[in-house]
């Protein structure tokens, strides 16, 4: 392998085994993007080659070497498999001195541990919903916690660990769910109180200045009745699923222009204190009294070609291409503030997985 522009690394930990198909999937749906990520950078002339990381670091380390890439795309969601190891990848490129692309591993082992982004918003003033966190049973709720509650997993995204008996309305039901989550190897979690209203996605591009995309909101109303109000594993992963078929995204949502300021100033405000970096998507609950509450941050969020964001970025007029050009330049610019960077007139390099 020679030397190539980019190098488009992710979590290819096939032969470990699983805690359960959801995290199979996952690791597929991440797969889509890098091939969708190889396309547009090759589309624009990029020389790229992709990187399983495997279980060996050593080898993915003498991967780097050999192909000494400008810049690396990161669509590492988790490292062996498992979500709560992803921070480290980009901590070793630091070490490295590789630029990449997206947040540092502090921001994003901060954003992954709902409770600890959680109380870091709230301490400067950002509206969060009241939680608990249950590291093996249910032993009380505080005061300030008031049913109804939406119980997940700690520290994992892509809705892994929801669904629809997520939402809990009396200690009976929160024993139960917090038992059946615990017995399936998720722990610890958190229960948080449900906010009733509508949901908004707010995707951020950008470094210094980062660009707000047009938000999104969940239409819920297609949702056969008595199913909670929420985006479960299913709405995102299951496309046969009635929560898949109820839970259509909406661009740009529909909020007056005093509304929409107050989400994004609360999106971006949240965006700056977890120092994102590249893009990210903000995930809120907009209350019948118009608080955005913040419900999660995600900053590194799907962007395969029919994702969320992607969809965002499409109707602020960026071409997909331009999306994925756009964060590669973000994180070359970190490295040298304000450089910009054009397409590469060289015939595109290919290079197996390792």
């Amino acid at each position: 392998m020679g030397k190539c522009d980019v190098a488009i690394i992710y979590d290819n930990s096939h032969q470990l085994c699983f805690r359960n198909r959801h995290d199979l999937i996952a690791v597929q749906s991440v797969i889509k993007s890098v091939i969708a990520v190889q396309a547009a950078l090759t589309k624009c002339h990029y020389q790229t080659a992709v990187i399983g990381v495997k279980t060996d670091l050593t080898e993915f380390i003498q991967a780097l070497k050999r192909l000494n890439p400008k810049c690396i795309f990161n669509l590492c969601e988790s490292l062996f498999g498992r979500s709560i190891w992803e921070s480290n990848i980009p901590i070793l490129l630091d070490l490295l001195n590789i630029p990449y692309t997206g947040s540092d591993g502090r921001t994003l082992a901060l954003s992954l541990n709902k409770a600890q982004s959680k109380e870091l918003l709230r301490s400067h003033g950002l509206p969060v919903p009241n939680f608990t966190v249950y590291q093996d049973k249910v032993d009380g709720l505080p005061s300030n916690v008031r049913f109804p509650l939406v119980v997940k997993p700690l520290q994992e995204d892509g809705s892994i660990g929801i669904t629809l008996d997520s939402v809990v309305k009396n200690s009976s039901q929160l024993r139960r769910q917090v038992s059946r989550l615990l017995d399936q190897g998720f722990q610890p979690l958190i229960a948080e109180e449900y906010i009733e209203g509508r949901e908004l996605n707010v995707g951020i591009l950008g470094n210094e200045n980062p660009q707000i995309l047009p938000i999104s909101e969940i239409d819920f109303s297609s949702l056969p009745s008595g199913y909670p109000k929420i985006v479960s594993y299913n709405s995102k992963w299951k496309v046969n699923s009635p929560e898949y078929k109820g839970t259509k995204p909406t661009i740009p949502a529909k909020l007056d222009k005093k509304l929409q300021e107050k989400v994004e100033a609360v999106a971006m405000k949240a965006y700056t204190l977890l120092h994102c970096q590249g893009y990210a998507r903000i995930d809120l609950r907009l209350s019948s009294d118009n608080v955005p509450y913040i419900i999660e941050v995600n900053p590194n969020p799907d962007i395969s070609p029919g994702a969320g964001f992607v969809r965002s970025a499409k109707k602020a007029g960026l071409s997909y291409e331009d999306l994925i050009i756009s964060i590669v330049e973000n994180a070359t610019a970190r490295i040298k503030k304000g450089a910009k960077r054009n397409c590469i007139k060289t015939s595109p390099l290919l290079c197996s997985t390792i």
